[in-house]
Protein backbone atom coordinates (compact mmCIF):
# COMPACT_ATOMS: atom_id res chain seq x y z
CA UNK A 1 0.00 0.00 0.00
CA UNK A 2 2.64 2.40 0.72
CA UNK A 3 4.27 1.87 -2.35
CA UNK A 4 1.22 2.73 -4.42
CA UNK A 5 0.58 5.83 -2.22
CA UNK A 6 4.32 7.17 -3.13
CA UNK A 7 3.27 6.60 -6.76
CA UNK A 8 0.34 8.17 -6.53
CA UNK A 9 2.30 11.08 -4.96
CA UNK A 10 4.84 11.33 -7.66
CA UNK A 11 2.58 11.40 -10.24
CA UNK A 12 0.96 14.33 -8.37
CA UNK A 13 4.33 15.85 -8.21
CA UNK A 14 5.22 15.85 -11.75
CA UNK A 15 1.66 16.64 -12.32
CA UNK A 16 2.03 19.99 -10.75
CA UNK A 17 5.45 20.07 -12.65
CA UNK A 18 4.40 20.05 -15.51
CA UNK A 19 1.34 22.52 -15.47
CA UNK A 20 3.76 24.96 -13.43
CA UNK A 21 5.94 24.86 -16.49
CA UNK A 22 2.78 25.28 -18.96
CA UNK A 23 2.21 28.13 -17.47
CA UNK A 24 5.78 29.86 -16.91
CA UNK A 25 6.29 29.17 -20.60
CA UNK A 26 3.19 30.55 -21.80
CA UNK A 27 4.19 33.70 -20.42
CA UNK A 28 7.41 33.66 -22.23
CA UNK A 29 8.70 35.22 -25.02
CA UNK A 30 11.67 34.85 -26.30
CA UNK A 31 13.98 36.96 -28.50
CA UNK A 32 16.27 35.69 -30.55
CA UNK A 33 18.73 37.74 -32.76
CA UNK A 34 20.06 36.71 -35.94
CA UNK A 35 21.73 38.15 -38.64
CA UNK A 36 19.89 38.92 -41.59
CA UNK A 37 19.37 40.34 -45.20
CA UNK A 38 17.66 43.65 -45.89
CA UNK A 39 14.39 40.94 -47.02
CA UNK A 40 14.44 39.86 -43.26
CA UNK A 41 16.19 36.84 -44.35
CA UNK A 42 18.17 34.81 -41.84
CA UNK A 43 21.70 34.06 -42.36
CA UNK A 44 21.51 30.49 -41.42
CA UNK A 45 17.94 29.52 -39.61
CA UNK A 46 16.41 29.31 -35.79
CA UNK A 47 16.05 25.14 -34.73
CA UNK A 48 15.11 23.39 -31.71
CA UNK A 49 18.84 23.75 -30.05
CA UNK A 50 18.40 27.54 -30.28
CA UNK A 51 15.06 28.05 -28.81
CA UNK A 52 15.83 25.24 -26.06
CA UNK A 53 18.91 27.52 -25.13
CA UNK A 54 16.79 30.64 -25.33
CA UNK A 55 14.37 29.35 -22.97
CA UNK A 56 17.27 27.76 -20.84
CA UNK A 57 18.57 31.44 -20.41
CA UNK A 58 15.53 33.48 -20.14
CA UNK A 59 13.53 31.31 -17.37
CA UNK A 60 16.38 28.92 -16.47
CA UNK A 61 14.27 25.79 -17.31
CA UNK A 62 16.01 23.43 -19.41
CA UNK A 63 13.80 21.59 -22.15
CA UNK A 64 14.22 18.54 -24.44
CA UNK A 65 15.15 19.47 -27.54
CA UNK A 66 12.47 16.90 -28.93
CA UNK A 67 9.65 18.16 -26.68
CA UNK A 68 9.69 21.18 -29.12
CA UNK A 69 7.30 21.10 -32.08
CA UNK A 70 9.16 22.69 -34.64
CA UNK A 71 8.19 21.55 -38.33
CA UNK A 72 10.80 23.36 -40.03
CA UNK A 73 13.59 25.61 -38.70
CA UNK A 74 12.63 29.34 -38.76
CA UNK A 75 14.39 31.15 -41.48
CA UNK A 76 13.17 34.33 -41.39
CA UNK A 77 12.38 37.51 -39.06
CA UNK A 78 9.24 37.55 -37.22
CA UNK A 79 7.06 36.34 -34.45
CA UNK A 80 6.11 33.02 -34.09
CA UNK A 81 4.15 30.61 -31.86
CA UNK A 82 6.41 27.74 -31.38
CA UNK A 83 4.39 24.84 -29.55
CA UNK A 84 6.42 22.77 -26.71
CA UNK A 85 5.56 19.19 -25.46
CA UNK A 86 5.12 19.89 -21.28
CA UNK A 87 4.23 16.24 -21.02
CA UNK A 88 1.11 13.42 -20.71
CA UNK A 89 -0.12 15.71 -24.08
CA UNK A 90 -0.08 19.19 -22.74
CA UNK A 91 1.22 21.36 -24.95
CA UNK A 92 2.18 24.88 -24.45
CA UNK A 93 2.89 27.93 -27.11
CA UNK A 94 6.31 30.67 -26.71
CA UNK A 95 5.93 33.79 -28.35
CA UNK A 96 9.48 33.73 -30.10
CA UNK A 97 10.57 36.64 -31.88
CA UNK A 98 13.00 36.71 -34.30
CA UNK A 99 14.80 39.98 -34.75
CA UNK A 100 17.74 40.79 -36.49
CA UNK A 101 21.51 41.54 -35.12
CA UNK A 102 22.82 44.86 -35.68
Amino acid sequence: VKAETAGVMAEEARAKREAEAASLLSKTVLTIHQRAGEDGKLFGSVGVKEIADAIQDARGVKIDRRKIRLEQPLREVGTFMVEIDVGDGTTTAVKTIISEEK
